[in-house]
């Protein structure tokens, strides 16, 4: 996919001093940080150690999405893709419900709220906690949607935009 470029993974492991690497060790199921006398490659485990696969170069060690690789998306990506989106961003921002309740009330009455912790003090002394959930429904709803939407957009464009440019793509990776 990436033909003739070294992945951001890579380039990070480069990075590591002479005589100490990654390796994967599948007991664990974890990578381990190895330091040696001699230089540890990272294509193949060193003799001292038995079950034990090396670094793919191509994932490294961060890994890389498999959905990330693949350029035709399908139903079945597209409608998990969708899920983890809507499923994501209506959570979070039900979750920041309250933050949102006490920044409105913090703008609609600066002289009664003057600043986000007597605000949330006085809301829950004089409403409740439950106040802070008022208007949860709509919140949770709209950010479903638009999760699904954004996630999905976001695959689309990314694999649209990688198809294009090709193997320059790969300076434009957020590592």
């Amino acid at each position: 996919f990436w033909a003739g470029e070294r992945s951001a993974s890579a380039r990070l492991l480069a990075l590591l001093p002479s005589g100490v690497g990654l390796i994967f060790d599948s007991k664990k199921g974890r990578y381990l940080l190895v330091n040696s006398e001699k230089d540890v490659s990272l294509t193949t485990a060193p003799s001292s150690y038995t079950n034990i696969k090396p670094i793919d170069p191509v994932f490294g060690p961060r890994g890389r999405n498999p959905i990330e690789r693949q350029k035709n998306l399908n139903f079945y990506t597209t409608l998990r893709i969708s899920a983890a989106g809507a499923i994501c961003a209506s959570c979070v921002h039900l979750a920041l419900t309250p933050i949102d309740v006490v920044k409105t009330k913090v703008q609609t009455d600066p002289k009664g709220y003057p600043n986000p912790i007597s605000a949330f003090q006085r809301v829950v002394k004089e409403e409740g906690l439950a106040t802070f959930f008022n208007g949860w429904q709509p919140t949770f709803l709209g950010f479903f949607v638009w999760g699904g939407f954004a996630y999905i957009a976001t695959e689309f464009f990314r694999s649209q935009i990688a198809e294009r440019i090709g193997t320059a793509a790969t300076s434009l990776e957020v590592p």
